[in-house]
């Protein structure tokens, strides 16, 4: 796995999940937005597994077992 990319996931993720809460909160319906933002974040998983799946195919082997 690449760190940068696992804390931009998390960091997305998290970003994503205030504003759709601060959406809500505000009883605003959801947007394009919010999908848009929802599928960044779903593309950026997908390229951590496909980047995960590469190396372990590689020959790489996971540092903590």
């Amino acid at each position: 796995m690449i760190t940068a990319l696992t804390v931009a996931v998390g960091g997305c993720a998290l970003a994503l999940a205030a504003w759709c809460g601060f959406a809500a909160y505000r009883d605003q319906p959801t947007k394009d937005w919010h999908f848009i933002g929802m599928a960044v974040v779903s593309l950026l998983a997908l390229v951590q597994l496909v980047v995960g799946v590469v190396r372990l195919a590689g020959g790489d082997r996971p540092d903590q077992g």
